[in-house]
């Protein structure tokens, strides 16, 4: 069994006010839920030990993502065929492929 240590940095407010250290740019975070004003000099925390700013920059894929990467491999014509087809699904792939990132 190992055990992970994590990083820890004081804020600008209290040396005992200890806040966890963004894994990519090595800023401290704060709960997202948390203003900025109550703790400055910190950036939300978002998912996998990443920052607000660090998390945009790449794509993270949810756990329905990876069960069917079919769908995120539609050429624009089948995806023109979807929408003459079934106006929903066609929706469904745009969202998705906003979402990814694979569309301006």
């Amino acid at each position: 069994m190992t055990i992970e240590t994590i990083d820890r940095v004081p804020c600008q407010v209290s040396p005992e006010c200890l806040h966890r250290v963004c894994k990519d740019c090595g800023e401290p975070m704060r709960s997202s839920s948390i203003p900025v004003t109550e703790h400055p000099g910190t950036r939300p925390h978002k998912r996998g030990g990443s920052c607000g700013k660090c998390s945009w920059s790449e794509v993270t894929l949810l756990p329905s993502d990876l069960q069917d990467q079919r769908h995120q491999l539609l050429s624009d014509e089948e995806l023109a065929h979807v929408y003459e087809v079934d106006s929903h699904m066609y929706d469904w792939h745009l969202r998705r492929r906003y979402r990814l990132r694979l569309m301006g």
